[in-house]
């Protein structure tokens, strides 16, 4: 009988290391795109309720006869632009209840939202009126428009995905 040095053991040994470890590194990049990819849905759907937002305050604003009252302290979520270069946006938590919600979703519990971790909000500021002819031509009559400047901030699924979407909106109020 001869001796047999079992080679083909450690040889079997190493290939099947090997295969553990391409199988664990395979495991942690499967974990991670899960993770990337619910982040990116969770953004996405904190995205498409700001945008829903900006388009309620717009719609509201379309529907009044009368322009609401604008205040430094924002009442109704109505504020006048700050003066001192910072922005009613910057803390949102400060604006505590001066903010709007969705029409839509205190309407209808969230209407296709019903997944966020909450309401999308919004302020509405009165920006300063501008002529919308720049031509300064003497005796031409310009038209004054009121334009509105529209900040809504929506939360995704978690707290931490987070929107501010704005947009300038000219009224016919």
């Amino acid at each position: 009988m001869k001796k047999q040095k079992g080679s083909v053991l450690i040889v079997t040994m190493i290939f099947l290391l090997i295969m553990t470890m391409i199988g664990t590194a395979g495991i942690e990049v499967t974990g991670l795109e899960e993770r990337m990819a619910g982040n990116m849905r969770d953004r996405q759907m904190a995205f498409e309720a700001a945008e829903a937002a900006l388009l309620d305050g717009e719609a509201y604003l379309d529907s009044l006869l009368i322009a609401p009252a604008f205040t430094t302290a924002g009442t109704g979520g109505f504020y006048l632009p700050k003066t001192d270069g910072t922005n009613h946006w910057d803390d949102w938590a400060a604006l505590g209840s001066n903010v709007r919600t969705m029409r839509s979703e205190v309407a209808s519990s969230k209407q296709g939202f019903g997944q966020l971790s909450a309401y999308a909000t919004y302020i509405i500021e009165q920006v300063t009126d501008f002529d919308t002819d720049g031509s300064g031509e003497i005796g031409v009559t310009k038209d004054k428009g009121h334009y509105y400047r529209i900040t809504a901030r929506a939360q995704g699924q978690t707290s931490s995905s987070v929107v501010i979407l704005q947009s300038v909106f000219k009224a016919g109020i």
